[in-house]
């Protein structure tokens, strides 16, 4: 993307120039310099943490440490973990400075502090205290730093996809942040071989090289003939080339049925991570918020660029180009493809790093999902509101689903799964889309195909098909009326821009 460079800030200096003295785990093994020594490959492995077991990560400084920030970052795939940050003089009565809560990702940037003279202390901890899932801590870095950071750059960036709360603004003297007057780029010094040339003035320089790769993720779940890499959500140009490869062969294959028995394609919920970047990021965050970003890069990685409100409102501008290009470059335009195909286009505008309202108008139907053994999902009244708002007539959702923990098996029947679907109707959905209808290609093999351990088993195999009429014209009645009304509401409620 480009390559910049720029002086070295009085805070970085500082914590180049104080480490630790001593490093110390809750297990008592000796970490020697894993997690400080800036090679992401190497660690150390913490047990998961539960209620009265907590773990930690313990730094020792011969003299007292001014750290601003938390950084860490997951050797592998974290059990989310959530704890404190605490500060002790002694080692032995710590006071807490902020809580914290990690991610999917397992990376975390932390602002401890929102005083303009930041805590100090000869000893720092930090402590997990419970995850939200089973598995060992795996660490690869953590650092303290007393370069004044971004608060949840991860999210505030795009990186992890997650929506953003408000989180601290931490007040910094001017010179100990990075100025966009003093950044210098030099990308057309890079040369191909990979050798930058530039006469370096005196004093002491970083010099940033930024670029871009894929996420890595892929299609799931989905069998190994089917799965590769998930398409770039910000150019229609990808969107385009799936479609191609996926939709337009089913439809050549359906022949006269495309548009007719196949009517109808479905964008489901959206369960990939984040995506902050691509070739056509920078033209379109130009065009859009009317400024070129090219001197905000250093934010990404969670510097603070000329003040801390300048820097969030940039991250924001960050994050409204991200959300319409998901609304106009993917949602609509598979809503282009779909119709331009005789297809109406289901979309489920949730989960992502997007507007979910926004991402919801183009869709023909829009749609939620909700789970047997549950009192429902929020997604209904997330697709109800995005309806009732574009004044679309039908609210769907992928009904009843299940795994074998809470539902599924065979074991669910008319009489269990009533009560639940007449309270989606409450939430404003009108339209059951069953999880699922397996195809049964034999007439004598009983209970037959499944589709693995996901959804209700609802096909012609189970043995309440025939008895279950009664039920499904209920619904199918339930549904005719509800479809026909205007929507009613008493509260309107905003539930904000993160």
């Amino acid at each position: 993307i480009a390559v910049l460079a720029f002086p070295l800030p009085f805070s970085e200096r500082k914590s180049l120039q104080q480490s630790p003295s001593k490093v110390t785990l809750s297990t008592g093994e000796d970490p020697a310099n894993k997690i400080t020594d800036g090679d992401q490959t190497t660690g150390v492995s913490l047990p998961g943490p539960s209620r009265g077991h907590p773990h930690f990560v313990q730094f020792e400084f011969s003299q007292p440490f001014c750290a601003r920030a938390l950084k860490l970052l997951a050797l592998r795939r974290f059990p989310q973990p959530s704890g404190v940050v605490s500060t002790s003089d002694d080692g032995i009565r710590f006071h807490e400075l902020r809580s914290f809560s990690v991610g999917l990702r397992g990376s975390l940037t932390l602002a401890l502090d929102d005083n303009p003279a930041p805590a100090a202390a000869r000893f720092w901890r930090i402590e997990f205290t419970r995850a939200a899932k089973a598995g060992a801590l795996e660490l690869a870095e953590v650092q303290l730093t007393a370069a004044p950071v971004v608060d949840n750059v991860e999210s505030k960036a795009g990186f992890d996809g997650t929506a953003v709360a408000a989180g601290k603004l931490s007040p910094c003297d001017p010179s100990e942040l990075l100025h966009r007057s003093d950044i210098i780029e030099l990308t057309s010094k890079l040369g191909p071989d990979g050798r930058l040339r530039w006469q370096v003035p005196p004093g002491e320089w970083v010099v940033l090289r930024i670029g871009h790769t894929p996420t890595g993720r892929n299609n799931h779940p989905a069998p190994a003939e089917g799965t590769g890499l998930e398409c770039d959500k910000f150019s229609r140009e990808a969107l385009e080339l799936h479609w191609k490869g996926f939709m337009e062969k089913l439809l050549n294959d359906a022949g006269p049925l495309a548009g007719k028995s196949l009517n109808n394609a479905l964008i489901d919920s959206y369960e990939v991570g984040g995506q902050n970047w691509s070739g056509n990021f920078r033209q379109e965050f130009r065009k859009r918020r009317g400024y070129d970003l090219l001197t905000f890069l250093p934010a990404f990685g969670g510097r603070i660029v000329d003040d801390p409100k300048v820097t969030e409102r940039f991250l924001w501008d960050v994050r409204r180009t991200i959300a319409d290009l998901f609304a106009e470059n993917y949602y609509g335009y598979f809503k282009e493809l779909c119709h331009r195909s005789g297809l109406l286009a289901s979309i489920e505008p949730y989960t992502g790093p997007f507007e979910s309202l926004q991402c919801g108008a183009p869709a023909d139907v829009v749609m939620g999902e909700f789970w047997s053994g549950t009192q429902g999902n929020s997604s209904v009244k997330l697709a109800s509101s995005a309806a009732h708002i574009y004044g679309k007539s039908i609210v769907g959702a992928e009904s009843f689903t299940g795994n074998p923990s809470n539902a599924g098996r065979w074991l669910e029947d008319p009489y269990a799964l009533k009560a639940l679907g007449d309270r989606m109707y409450t939430w404003g959905l009108n339209r059951f889309i069953m999880h699922r209808y397996a195809m049964q290609p034999w007439t004598n093999r009983w209970p037959a195909m499944t589709m693995g351990q996901w959804g209700l088993h609802f096909e012609r195999t189970s043995t309440w098909w025939e008895q279950g009429k009664a039920w499904l014209d209920y619904c199918s009645r339930c549904q005719f009326l509800l479809q026909q009304g205007r929507a009613v509401a008493d509260v309107a409620y905003f539930c904000g821009e993160g």
